[in-house]
């Protein structure tokens, strides 16, 4: 055997180690990327089960928040009813006692006929 055959086997053995040790590292590597892509879709699977499920909670808010936007309306609505009556019974209360007032004011006079003769009388027009 020839040193030139030698060089040639020893080219050819170190080649075929190349590639193979290359084979393997791309087989580990892709390994490792098929168990990452396979990771990421369990992920991914997790985080669109999760994310319908926060629409689904969203959704339940929604339909609270109108609801309770609803009954504020209601309770604002009968709030001003209630408010404008009391304005009304505070009008009535204070048209009462301006009229108690009033009256404490007046003279009481008698309503029977002789004491209306006499206060007559004293003006100077008798009763006939």
């Amino acid at each position: 055997m020839t040193t030139q055959t030698k060089i040639l086997i020893a080219l050819s053995a170190a080649l075929t180690l190349s590639l193979a040790v290359s084979a393997i590292w791309s087989s580990r590597k892709i390994s490792e990327l098929e168990r990452r892509a396979e990771d990421a879709a369990i992920t991914a699977e997790k985080l669109e089960h999760e994310a319908v499920e926060a629409e689904k909670r969203a959704a339940e808010y929604i339909q609270k928040i109108e609801f309770l936007e609803a009954k504020a309306a209601e309770i604002r609505t009968e709030t001003r009813r209630q408010d404008e009556k009391l304005t009304k019974a505070a009008t009535n209360v204070r048209d009462a006692r301006r009229n108690v007032e009033r009256t404490r004011g007046t003279r009481q006079t008698s309503t029977d006929e002789r004491g209306l003769c006499e206060e007559l009388a004293a003006v100077g027009h008798g009763c006939q």
